[in-house]
């Protein structure tokens, strides 16, 4: 038989909600794992599992429900310039990628990258927020326990900020181009103040637009 206990109380219903569990603050990412992934509905002959553990400026580990985090990102295996494998990988060796070159997965393994974690809305559902890996340094690994952030880069000159300014607005354009989710609201952002933004910001915005136009690419059916 049977048995309903009265005393059983649900909590009131509440909206469905995505919270992020990375804050959008800048990280020191260390690679801890890569594997090749199964085939997926993005991905017809499957991909690679990037997996990181992630650090505070300071070195201090940033951990989940009292346990070292662990994210992890898949990839395709192409390494155009562009692409997310390609950004990661020159950030973690501290080194432009010569063309032709391959990379060996062991050369990447425990190496070190500064992120600016950024979260914007999904277009398909505006509730849910993908992660955004922007503004990407290398961290050289010393052998320490805390990996420290490089210094910011020199500001750039007059005639570098323009070419970043323009370099924005040419990403926007593609971006828009690609369907890139959140596209609108950086060119509604950059028209209204761009000129006022920090080189940081244009470099910032820049990584952001790269990435995502990738993602927007690779999000495309077969």
């Amino acid at each position: 038989m049977s048995y309903y206990d009265e005393s059983v109380s649900f909590g009131a219903v509440t909206e469905q909600t995505d919270d992020p569990i990375v804050p959008e603050e800048r990280f020191t990412f260390e690679l801890i794992g890569m594997e090749k992934s199964p085939p997926d509905k993005w991905r017809e002959h499957g991909g690679v599992k990037w997996t990181f553990n992630l650090f505070y400026p300071d070195g201090r580990a940033f951990e989940f429900q009292n346990e070292l985090y662990e994210l992890f990102r898949t990839t395709g295996f192409d390494m155009r310039e562009g692409t997310y494998a390609h950004a990661w990988s020159e950030a973690l060796l501290g080194r432009k990628l010569g063309v032709g070159e391959r990379v060996n997965p062991r050369e990447l393994r425990g190496k070190r990258m500064s992120v600016q974690v950024i979260w914007t809305p999904q277009k398909t559902d505006p509730k849910k927020k993908s992660i955004q890996l922007a503004a990407l340094r290398h961290v050289p690994v010393n052998g320490g326990t805390a990996p420290a952030v490089e210094p910011s880069p020199v500001r750039p000159t007059v005639d570098e900020r323009g070419a970043l300014m323009a370099r924005v607005q040419a990403l926007l354009g593609e971006a828009l181009l690609a369907d890139m989710e959140g596209a609108d609201k950086i060119r509604s952002a950059f028209k209204k103040s761009g000129r006022e933004w920090t080189d940081e910001q244009l470099e910032t915005t820049i990584g952001d637009l790269q990435l995502g136009i990738e993602e927007a690419k690779e999000a495309i059916p077969f």
